[in-house]
């Protein structure tokens, strides 16, 4: 009689796992060495990556689905704004997207709305990249690590879930870079759509609660006293 004995049980002597992370670590760097483009043939690797990726995964038969949190179709479709507007329990932002989607596209809403977060995935790598630029990452890295998120399996899950997760997880990032922007040349196109995104995160997701957006506008006004009433008119907007 024999068993199976999996890879995962077998215990490996340290000397060969040192050998193979630094191997791994050794591609990586001529990686690093030999890849040399600029950031604008870097976004356009990034939305090839994404764009073909998506397609394989398409014709992997993976397909978006949704949970059971939702309103119910019949208040939605009978009387939308009212449903929303009396849902304490839940941000309103993804059960009103979820009832424009249903008067619109009927019984094909899931189909639009994968074509929406197919877009912000899109979105979210891009600015990944443009944030990681700004922080100082040299433009192979960049492009590796955002190129690595794409492909990853967590990102593809959450990219065909309709929930929350995905547009809060883009909405972050997006935020980060226009963070970054506005505290270096403080310009008010940037403050705006930081604050803008802030906002919208506390009506996608309970998790962002008003006090944190209140902490937020806090801690700026307490780091950044001289642009005080700059940081409070972009909050009230």
């Amino acid at each position: 009689m024999t068993s199976d004995i999996s890879i995962f049980s077998m215990k490996l002597p340290r000397t060969y796992i040192r050998s193979i992370f630094a191997r791994i670590i050794n591609i990586l760097y001529c990686m690093y060495k030999k890849i040399s483009c600029s950031d604008e043939m870097c976004l356009a690797i990034i939305a090839a990556v994404f764009l073909f990726s998506r397609v394989v995964y398409y014709l992997l038969d993976i397909s978006m689905t949704m949970g059971g949190w939702l309103l119910n179709q019949s208040f939605l479709k009978t009387d939308l704004l009212q449903s929303i507007f009396y849902l304490h329990i839940q941000p309103p932002i993804m059960n009103l997207l979820y009832g424009i989607l249903m008067k619109f596209f009927g019984d094909y809403w899931l189909m639009y709305a994968h074509i929406i977060f197919i877009a912000l995935g899109l979105c979210l790598s891009i600015a990944l990249f443009l944030l990681m630029r700004r922080l100082g990452v040299s433009p192979s890295w960049s492009l590796f690590f955002s190129v690595l998120f794409i492909i990853s399996p967590p990102s593809i899950l959450y990219e065909n879930y309709f929930y929350y997760t995905y547009p809060s997880a883009t909405m972050l990032c997006v935020a980060a870079l226009f963070l970054h922007k506005f505290i270096t040349v403080w310009k008010w196109k940037d403050g705006c759509i930081f604050f803008f995104l802030l906002s919208a995160l506390v009506l996608t997701s309970s998790f962002f609660h008003p006090i944190w957006f209140f902490a937020i506008v806090v801690l700026f006004i307490t780091m950044f006293s001289n642009r005080r009433k700059m940081i409070l008119k972009l909050a009230a907007i």
